[in-house]
């Protein structure tokens, strides 16, 4: 309905743009005069000059071009001599003074009639202006500040119909470089596979088509295409609702709007290319740190293996029952080492998919702690494992294998940046709804610099010793975070490192 009405209003402003407009000034110019006719001989034909060269000068006032001014001025000015200025009903002048008042009349209404329909004239043209240029910078802003090509859609969209009163559909070319099939979302018609087919043209030539061009003209709509220099991007096609084309002041707009919206979603495209390189760049660069940590982890613990097995092998070793105990726990050594690493992989593979999936059960805290530093023994053999768990924690619903797994790596980790004989802490208590476990030792503790980067992946610290692929506690944080806990690192104050872990305690 309101779009109804705007159309009607459209159309009687289009009717009194051109003929309708000459009328109406003769029509006041009558009116007027008869009106005064019926009072003139109290105030004198030149006074009557005043209120004709009064309402002349309001008609550019009211939406009156230069020629409908200009006829009102002719017909004021006939009208004035013809009725008022002696002798009455005939345009014959018989005072010398009257005659230049009637020459001047006719000049200053012209004068003032015209320079007021042009500045009237140039005043709306300015404000069309400004209302393009207020069109043209809310377009900017809003695209300049939305966060992907999807937003950009919807604003070109939006924007493109509010501004020029029109149906908008858009099409976007695919990673391929194809334009897509189907119109996007926000996109508010549809078109038949003929109607694309012009989209398509528009896209691959790169120029316009369609309704009110010389190419494919009995489309129902224009395409305008979606591309610089360098690349092509898509089409926006617009279709009016009165059949009618935009005219050239709309047109310079859409096409202004155009350039604008293709500089944009060349940027989000752009942003996307240097994300997927980025990608691609740390992707390789952990496939190089991936290998070169596995290739130093699997050599070790294989030549240990090999080297074992050979002498065991040999003849003259076999009744020395003391080296075949040694060469065994060797080879239980690093056979220990390898299903660490591959669980590791393992884990780290689970985590980035995204496939963990947590088995809850209720499980005693406690259970976990013995469990975890008993699994471990052959490693923490020359440390000492002090293991304190409050009494008034009761059993609650976790996963006891992954966090069995994210204790474990906590406290390899501990082993492996302290020296023998140090001793490790594992306290265990409960705050509120929270089940917190502390494991702290008396080593070096890490370096400033170090404590935010424990938990990345591959992070190892600068001058530590060999061994690791920097997986452990990366892997510990995923399965504790997959817990809805959180885990935190810092050194002590006293000296040695203590990592603190906040688990709720679901029931």
């Amino acid at each position: 309905m309101n779009r109804q009405k705007y159309l009607i209003s459209k159309k009687i402003f289009v009717s009194q743009s051109g003929w309708m407009r000459y009328l109406l000034s003769v029509i006041i110019v009558i009116t007027i005069n008869f009106t005064c006719y019926s009072f003139y001989k109290g105030i004198g034909y030149q006074a009557i000059s005043l209120l004709f060269l009064f309402t002349v000068s309001l008609l550019p006032l009211f939406g009156f071009g230069p020629g409908p001014t200009l006829l009102a001025a002719l017909i004021s000015a006939l009208s004035w001599d013809y009725f008022f200025i002696p002798p009455l009903y005939t345009f014959h002048i018989a005072k010398i003074e009257d005659i230049m008042m009637f020459v001047m009349y006719f000049i200053v209404a012209f004068v003032t009639g015209v320079l007021s329909a042009r500045i009237r004239q140039k005043g709306l043209i300015a404000k069309q202006r400004e209302e393009r240029t207020n069109a043209l910078y809310n377009l900017l802003k809003e695209l300049s500040a939305a966060p992907g090509i999807n937003e950009v859609a919807e604003i070109t969209i939006r924007n493109i119909e509010q501004t020029f009163d029109v149906e908008a559909i858009l099409f976007l070319a695919d990673k391929e470089g194809q334009i897509s099939t189907k119109q996007h979302k926000a996109s508010t018609y549809s078109i038949d596979e003929p109607e694309w087919r012009v989209a398509q043209w528009v896209y691959i030539n790169g120029s316009k088509a369609g309704k009110f061009t010389n190419t494919l003209p009995h489309s129902s709509s224009t395409y305008y295409p979606i591309a610089s220099s360098r690349n092509k991007y898509g089409a926006v096609g617009i279709r009016t609702f009165n059949e009618e084309q935009l005219n050239i002041d709309q047109l310079t707009l859409l096409n202004a709007f155009i350039t604008q919206i293709t500089t944009i979603v060349e940027r989000e495209y752009l942003n996307d290319l240097a994300k997927q390189t980025l990608l691609i760049a740390e992707s390789e660069k952990l496939y190089k740190t991936l290998f070169n940590s596995i290739s130093h982890e699997l050599k070790t613990p294989i030549t240990t293996i090999i080297g074992a097995a050979s002498s065991l092998s040999d003849d003259s070793f076999r009744n020395d029952s003391k080296l075949r105990k040694n060469l065994s726990k060797e080879i239980n050594v690093a056979a220990e080492r390898l299903n660490r690493l591959v669980e590791n992989l393992l884990d780290m593979a689970r985590l980035e998919s995204g496939t963990l999936k947590l088995k809850l059960d209720w499980n005693d805290i406690s259970d976990l702690a013995y469990d975890s530093v008993h699994r471990l023994k052959t490693e923490l053999f020359n440390h000492k494992v002090i293991i304190d768990v409050g009494k008034d924690i009761n059993l609650f619903k976790f996963d006891f294998g992954l966090l069995e797994q994210a204790i474990m790596n906590i406290i390899h980790n501990s082993v492996i940046y302290t020296p023998d004989g140090s001793q490790i802490n594992i306290n265990v208590k409960k705050d509120d709804d929270e089940c917190i476990i502390t494991i702290s030792d008396n080593g070096p503790g890490f370096p400033e610099e170090s404590l935010i980067k424990l938990f990345q992946k591959f992070y190892r610290i600068p001058g530590s010793k060999t061994g690791g692929t920097g997986l452990g506690l990366s892997i510990a944080k995923g399965f504790i975070d997959a817990h809805k806990g959180s885990i935190t690192a810092e050194n002590r104050n006293e000296g040695g490192a203590c990592f603190t872990i906040k688990l709720p305690m679901l029931k």
